[in-house]
C-alpha cells in the first residue's frame, strides 16, 4: 500500500495545479496548432493542383471544342439531310412489288410491251399482245383479283378479233 504526502502548503498546490493545467494546455494547443498548420499545407497544395488541373481541362475543352465543331457541323448536316431522304422515302412507293405481280400474273400467251404507272392520277396503262382471246381474258381476270388495282378495264374492241390481239388494260391504282 502506498501512501501519497504532499509537504506542499495548500496555496503552493493550487499554483502547482494551476501550472499543470497551463503546460497542458499550451501543449494541447500547440499541437492543435500543429495539425491546423498540416492541414492548412495540405490544403494549399491541394489547391493548388487542383488550380493547374482545372486550367489544364479548360484548355484541353476549349481545343476539342475547336477540333471537333467542324465535325459537329458536318453531323448536323447529315442528320438533316437523313430528315430530307426519310421524307422522300415516305411519299415514295415500292413500284417494284406491284411489277412483279402483275408480271407474274402473265401467261405464256402474252406479251406485255409497256406498264405505265401513273401515282399522281393513280392510274395503270398495260399495253401489250395476247395469242389467243381467251389467254387475254384470263390475264384480266388476274389483274381484277389483285388488291391493289381496281376498275380494270379492258376495251370491247380488243374482244372482236381471236387472236393476236393488240390491247391496252386501264386500271385504277388502290395505293396509298
Amino acid at each position: 500500500m502506498f501512501f501519497q504526502i504532499n509537504l506542499l502548503p495548500p496555496s503552493k498546490r493550487k499554483i502547482v495545479f494551476n501550472i499543470y493545467v497551463l503546460y497542458y494546455l499550451q501543449l494541447f494547443l500547440e499541437i492543435l496548432l500543429g495539425y491546423t498548420i498540416v492541414i492548412a499545407i495540405i490544403f494549399i497544395f491541394s489547391y493548388s493542383f487542383l488550380t493547374k488541373a482545372l486550367a489544364t481541362f479548360e484548355q484541353t475543352t476549349i481545343s476539342m471544342d475547336q477540333e471537333y465543331a467542324a465535325i459537329n457541323k458536318k453531323i448536323i448536316e447529315v442528320n438533316k439531310t437523313l430528315k430530307k431522304i426519310d421524307r422522300i422515302q415516305a411519299n415514295n412507293i415500292d413500284w417494284s412489288k406491284y411489277l412483279y405481280s402483275i408480271l407474274s400474273a402473265n401467261n405464256d400467251g402474252i406479251t406485255i410491251s409497256g406498264i405505265d404507272m401513273q401515282k399522281k392520277v393513280k392510274t395503270l396503262i398495260i399495253t401489250g399482245r395476247a395469242s389467243t382471246r381467251d389467254q387475254l381474258l384470263f390475264f384480266k381476270t388476274k389483274l381484277v383479283a389483285m388488291d391493289f388495282l381496281k376498275n380494270v378495264e379492258l376495251p370491247v374492241s380488243a374482244l372482236t378479233a381471236k387472236q393476236n390481239i393488240d390491247f391496252s388494260l386501264k386500271a385504277e391504282l388502290n395505293i396509298p
